[in-house]
């Protein structure tokens, strides 16, 4: 590549490498669950393009079949919507353009995969949505619809996506969610620097000429390439060679709002080397300056080693950097060269803004929720229950109860009608122009523009029972016990039935052994008629089926063959679908009223029993058995792996007359924080004979001994709290908490403390916005660990993972990467457990090396129409340490701006073929 070439590839890369669109032609919404009928879904598509696209022959070949008839076409910049049905789309949106179709086949209300591909069959873009995880949850039945925010960036990432604001989306217009990039070119080729040429020193002491407020008046002005040689060089140094071996530029930029930015990329072409600084603090040198990092470099040094233009482009992410601020900026570089006559040198630097505006739409607050459903015959009598969960009081004027897909219609609440926080507000059925029904039914609650504010689908109820929430405005819904209007809800639980052992994994030669066993641990018996098994496996109890007091009932994949198995007879079973996920599931028992009985979400790592290599329930043919049937049985602690190969149908081998304390969600609060915070931390904590002390142990990092201070409990409920004292900057703090009942018997979280312990770091620091954060917490100790032993190592090393308030504790550390271990900025792999995973997956990959040619290549190999990894620009710090200053000692960095990166593991196989993931995952592998 000519130099001519390489700098005209630069100036594209700032343009494109955040801004060019996936395809021309991108899936833009989904309306895939809506509120009536399944007739009322559509698909809309986007045209990025300024030139009308033909649509003849485009096709979508999975979720849904259509194939687009001749003549078909998108305008520029048009929209285009496909609809299951044509007339009805008509008939609810009748403002938007007539749609395509009607389509084939149906969107799956769970999730699936839905592509567009071109005449020649050739994929042209392609979402993979699911109605759980980090995917949006309002759009799966409860009024909006699923709106793609970026039309730029690869749809198959949930990150991208939204509900709607509006009731029933935005088909045929802009999405109400979508944020529209703006690049500008801050600094582009041409651009015109001062600079000065290193006779002399041009400031002292060294380095004062990177300063903001340095005079570079007697500067000349130049524009950019710099350099002399060999290639085409705007600013020309002939005079350089045999005469000085170094030379600056400086020049400043604008930036008007630091948090609309997305990305600041800055590009450096250069021979043989260069530093830069950014507000006169020194942000990057490149590996063949040589020198100390943060130690200026004199006027007649040379650089440590040569590097041609056309070796490598330098590529720096300076988006929410702590040294940017709104206004001016300066940015500084010393070029140099290996000797003093080296026969070329170049110097081209640029710097590229991509910024989003604010969103188009705002959206309104959710405070206000749809708390309780009451039907009657007397329409006087039915009522829905409106309860107010913020703190401030809420306008509802113009507000609307509706039925109608788009949020229009239905009862109008008059101007002025107020409800109070903590409040609640019944409307009659009389009043309502629709009525109140005990069968499953749809209701939305609209603001006066009929934006989304709470959608619910009640259940069918026999007569005389409410739906709605428990407790008030929380997430659960239920059949409630009686109707209690403008009042707080009540619901009597069914606790007789639980689930108290379960055989997840057995060896690979009888994996239809797997079973679930319940235990009425009630005075009365049973009646599980109509009763089932949901989530993890779906089984319907037959009518009749009774169990009683102090008896199980064990249901199996394979009755027959637990049976022969155990010696046991009366196993229920098979289950009509589903199988026991070998790593984690949630089993709920649901009774008659389709209220959940109990739920258990296993895992095989974290807080649940683990397996060795040889023994264990993770396939080496023990089940996990609850301690005791009167403990909370939905965490790992209350749970122990069977003695030998389970115990079905009879006492717990494992079981404990009277079990240690179960200590659940410990978390500190702020999430990262500062100094002067004093920080609270809390758990759950529960015993079935009573609780008698609870208290958390810390320590400073690198102290001696742990204090200990006791956590008191939060009025009547079953959370713990203690405060722990404010400490200075960059204090790392190490705590674990210890619960112990009336009887003396104790419990440690976590299990194995104070080895993990679980950590916190003091942070005063600002890190980039408009990208994800992701700070890693290990003790200095481990951190000294990763950085002097064998490079190779892939031994996990403890930490704790904060992403805006969410905290994972006791997770693992350590390099990655065959090539990236040897490179001076760190890749790193952060692997968290089953049961408390980062959005979908239990492996983070943060990528350091070549990241925007992963990132390109990513897109490549999608565009082909390959299974790729999921990938995003990301920062992440290390103990505070991000990028910029080396470990003393090592040469070594750790954190800054890198590339997030899905692992390609079970979660890859799972998430790319949702319900073909058995079998083998080959990779090829780099000899």
């Amino acid at each position: 590549m000519t130099r001519t070439a390489l700098l005209a590839f630069v100036a594209f890369l700032g343009a494109a490498v955040q801004a060019a669109p996936i395809a021309t032609i991108v899936i833009s919404e989904l309306h895939y669950n809506p509120v009536t009928s399944e007739e009322d879904e559509f698909i809309e598509l986007a045209n990025l393009s300024g030139e009308t696209v033909d649509l003849s022959g485009f096709a979508f070949t999975q979720g849904v079949t259509f194939t687009f008839p001749t003549p078909s076409a998108i305008g520029p910049a048009g929209l285009a919507v496909i609809a299951k049905n044509p007339a009805r789309f008509a008939a609810i949106y009748p403002e938007a353009a007539p749609a395509f179709g009607p389509y084939e086949g149906q969107l799956d209300n769970n999730g699936e995969k839905v592509a567009l591909r071109d005449r020649a069959g050739r994929l042209v873009d392609r979402v993979a949505y699911r109605d759980g995880g980090a995917w949006p949850g309002n759009p799966d039945g409860l009024g909006p619809s699923l709106e793609r925010t970026d039309l730029v960036a690869d749809g198959e990432q949930q990150w991208v996506w939204r509900a709607s604001i509006p009731t029933g989306g935005t088909p045929g217009a802009p999405n109400s969610t979508l944020k529209v990039r703006i690049s500008r070119a801050l600094i582009p080729i041409g651009h015109t620097w001062k600079y000065y040429k290193g006779r002399s020193e041009p400031a002292f002491p060294v380095g004062a000429w990177a300063a903001v407020a340095f005079a570079d008046t007697s500067w000349v002005r130049g524009p950019s390439a710099f350099g002399y040689g060999e290639g085409d060089h705007a600013t020309l140094l002939l005079d350089m060679y045999d005469n000085y071996t170094t030379f600056y530029i400086r020049t400043s930029f604008n930036l008007a709002d630091l948090a609309r930015i997305e990305s600041l990329l800055m590009t450096v072409v250069y021979d043989d080397a260069y530093v830069v600084y950014l507000n006169g603090v020194e942000i990057r040198r490149s590996g063949s300056a040589g020198g100390s990092a943060g130690t200026p470099i004199p006027f007649d040094a040379v650089a440590a080693a040569a590097h041609s233009y056309d070796d490598s482009i330098d590529v720096v992410e300076l988006a929410g950097s702590p040294l940017l601020r709104a206004g001016a900026n300066v940015l500084a570089i010393q070029g140099l060269n290996v000797s003093l006559r080296s026969s070329d040198l170049t110097l081209a630097p640029t710097l590229d803004l991509v910024e989003s505006p604010p969103e188009q739409m705002a959206e309104p607050p959710h405070d206000v929720e749809i708390n309780e459903v009451f039907a009657h015959v007397q329409p006087f009598n039915a009522y829905i229950e409106l309860y107010n969960e913020g703190t401030a009081t809420a306008d509802l004027s113009g507000f609307r109860l509706t039925e109608d897909p788009r949020g229009a219609g239905g009862y109008a609440f008059p101007a002025g009608t107020t409800l109070g926080a903590d409040k609640f507000l019944r409307i009659r059925g009389d009043q309502l122009p629709f009525a109140i029904t005990a069968t499953a039914q749809w209701i939305g609650l609209a603001d006066a523009a009929g934006l989304f504010v709470d959608g619910v689908r009640t259940a069918a109820r026999p007569e005389g029972r409410p739906w709605g929430r428990f407790p008030d405005g929380d997430g659960d819904t239920w059949v409630l016990d009686a109707p209690t209007p403008a009042a707080a809800n009540t619901l009597t639980p069914e606790t007789r039935a639980v689930i108290t052992e379960v055989r997840y994994h057995p060896p690979a030669a009888f994996a239809a052994e797997e079973y679930v066993e319940i235990f009425n641990r009630g005075a009365t018996p049973a009646d599980l008629t109509g009763w089932r098994l949901a989530k993890a496996v779906d089984y319907e109890f037959v009518s009749g089926t009774v169990l009683m007091p102090n008896a199980y009932l064990v249901i199996a994949a394979d009755p027959a063959a637990v049976e022969a198995r155990y010696g046991i007879a009366g196993v229920f079973g098979p289950w009509a679908a589903g199988k026991l996920s070998n790593s984690e599931d949630k089993i709920e028992l649901v009774d008659a009223l389709g209220n959940r009985a109990d739920v258990v979400h296993y895992a095989d790592d974290g807080a649940w029993p683990a397996s060795t290599p040889t023994d264990g329930p993770d396939g080496f043919g023990s089940s996990i058995e609850l301690l005791n049937a009167s403990m909370e049985n939905n965490h790992g602690s209350a749970w122990a792996a069977s003695a030998d190969l389970g115990t079905p149908g009879a006492p717990n081998s494992r079981a404990e007359s009277d079990p240690a304390p179960v200590i659940r969600s410990p978390a500190h609060a702020p999430a990262q924080p500062r100094s002067g915070d004093t920080v609270a931390v809390t758990a759950r904590v529960t015993d079935a004979g009573g609780v008698a002390s609870v208290h958390v142990f810390r320590r400073i990092d690198g102290a001696a001994g742990f204090s200990m201070i006791p956590m008191s409990r939060v009025g009547a409920t079953d959370t713990y709290r203690a405060l722990l004292p404010a400490e200075a900057e960059g204090t790392i703090v190490e705590f674990y908490i210890r619960a112990e009942d009336a009887a003396g018997y104790a419990r440690t979280y976590p299990a194995t403390a104070p080895d993990p312990a679980l950590l916190y770091q003091v942070d005063d620091a600002s890190y980039p916005t408009g990208i994800p954060h992701y700070r890693v917490v290990m003790r200095n100790a481990d951190l000294i660990e990763l950085a002097t032993r064998d490079v190779e190592s892939d031994v996990l090393l403890n930490g704790t993972f904060v992403h805006g308030s969410d905290i994972y504790y006791t997770i693992g550390v350590r390099y990655r990467g065959e090539h990236a271990r040897l490179a001076p900025e760190k890749s790193f792999r952060i692997g968290f457990h089953h049961d408390q995973r980062l959005e979908t997956i239990t492996r983070l990959n943060l990528n350091m090396e070549r990241v925007y040619r992963a990132h390109l290549t990513a897109d490549f190999w999608r565009r082909a129409d390959m299974p790729v990894y999921q990938s995003r620009i990301a920062s992440f710090s290390v103990n505070r340490r991000f990028g910029g200053e080396a470990l003393p000692g090592s040469g070594i960095y750790y954190g800054g701006v890198g590339q997030r990166v899905e692992a390609i593991d079970e979660d890859f196989v799972a998430r790319y073929w949702p319900r073909d993931d058995a079998g083998n995952l080959y990779r090829g592998m780099e000899t």
